[in-house]
């Protein structure tokens, strides 16, 4: 960072020992004239004007000090003069004032309804080549380019708020609609950003380029280096890519050691996601199932219905029945499981799978029934129960095809029923 002294700094104390300069001559002037009164005899008797005598030109050479000091600090004090938009002056450089709490310089655009896409702008070197965008009203423009000699990093904006005490602090405070930062007092940040309810950004990263780069780097070495908040709306929402990257943690497992928060998700060394479910040290950790990529339908959670619930009976009294009768031999039922309503009750969209019983009633020769998902035509070599005529259940598990559907199919005549009790999703 270049810390050599502004230009408006290096003004501001010429300024001040021009004013020094104009007081001692001031004095000097007022003691010489009051001891010396009005010398006669340095008057020109015709003309009333003083005379060339030695008095009279030390007065005038005083006078003309006095005066060139005068004019030197007029012109250094007069506001620096910048048109914006419609040419009206903005003052730059005014005196602080120890006793008044009001800001020592304002800009301000005279022409609100004129674009002025920027208001003011420092640059550093020779980032006088970088072009700004036209069609944006742009307040302050920061901008360094060029070679650095030391081979420093070069930063458009540097700013900083040091021991902010109780009243927390923000380096850069930015907001689209220009609330204060009320509601979180007491804390420190090196960016704030607010965005308001008519829309807008308060933070906005950008690398136009397509190389990569970071748009927005949030760090804190004890804490928390990003807080996304919204009240009522999304806190963070990832757009275009979608694309969200988690470190890896050294370790395999849930945490062992530090101290957690509630919420928190981790990825251990072999990318399996672990969550936090209590507060502690080291906190109670959940894994989130990993998903084999040879199977797209993986991963999924058990989840258990209230009460199990009778989807299949072909005796009649389920809402698939088979029309009462008893399934033919080799002949497949193709049923709907997602979405059919029992008591209230039902297996939700976007299911993978279910748990439940087959039962076979009413058989009269021994033979098998199965279950299966997918082509009800090419039936797998494969049976879920074996009966030889008496009354026979046995527990299942099954996929469900993409539209929540299931087969069920018996080699010889029976009564088949089908009742559930859990899914996978």
């Amino acid at each position: 960072m270049n810390d050599s002294p502004s230009e408006i700094d290096l003004l501001r104390a010429e300024l001040a020992e021009l004013r020094k300069e104009v007081a001692v001559m001031q004095t000097r002037t007022a003691v010489a004239a009051k001891a010396d009164q009005i010398d006669t005899t340095d008057i020109d008797t015709e003309t009333g004007e003083p005379s060339a005598g030695r008095r009279g030109f030390l007065r005038l050479a005083g006078a003309a000090a006095v005066g060139a000091t005068a004019a030197a600090v007029i012109s250094q004090s007069s506001p620096a003069a910048a048109g914006i938009g419609n040419g009206q002056n903005v003052q730059l450089g005014q005196t602080n004032q120890a006793s008044t709490a009001a800001d020592a310089t304002v800009i301000q655009d005279p022409s609100p309804t004129t674009l002025a896409p920027v208001l003011f702008r420092a640059n550093n070197w020779s980032s006088n080549s970088i072009t700004l965008p036209t069609d944006q009203r742009i307040a302050l423009a920061a901008t360094t380019t060029g070679s650095d000699v030391t081979n420093g990093k070069r930063t458009g904006l540097y700013a900083r708020t040091a021991d902010p005490g109780n009243s927390g602090g923000q380096g850069v405070f930015g907001s689209s609609e220009g609330a204060e930062n009320i509601f979180l007092a007491g804390f420190q940040f090196g960016v704030f950003g607010s965005a308001g309810t008519d829309g807008g950004f308060g933070v906005m990263g950008y690398n136009p380029t397509g190389v990569s780069s970071v748009g927005v780097l949030g760090r804190a070495d004890a804490g928390t280096g990003v807080i996304a908040s919204s009240f009522t709306g999304i806190s963070l929402y990832v757009r275009n890519s979608g694309r969200i990257l988690q470190d890896l943690r050294p370790t395999a497992g849930a945490p062992t050691t530090g101290s957690f928060t509630k919420g928190e998700m981790i990825r251990d060394q072999a990318g399996d996601m672990y969550i936090c479910t209590v507060s502690g040290t080291p906190g109670t950790w959940r894994k989130l199932v990993a998903q084999h990529p040879s199977f797209a339908n993986a991963g999924g959670s058990i989840n258990l219905l209230s009460k199990p619930i009778r989807l299949l009976d072909s005796r009649g009294s389920a809402p698939i029945n088979n029309g009462g009768n008893k399934f033919a031999i080799g002949t497949p039922l193709s049923m709907q499981v997602t979405g059919t309503d029992v008591g209230g009750l039902s297996v939700p969209a976007g299911a993978t799978g279910i748990l439940g019983n087959l039962t076979s009633t009413g058989a009269t020769s021994p033979g098998y029934a199965l279950v299966w998902a997918g082509d009800p035509a090419t039936p797998p070599a494969t049976s879920n129960i074996n009966f030889t005529g008496v009354d026979i259940a046995n527990y299942f598990i099954s996929a469900l095809d993409a539209t929540g559907k299931l087969n069920v199919q018996a080699s010889q005549s029976t009564h088949l029923i089908v009742d559930v009790f859990g899914f996978l999703f």
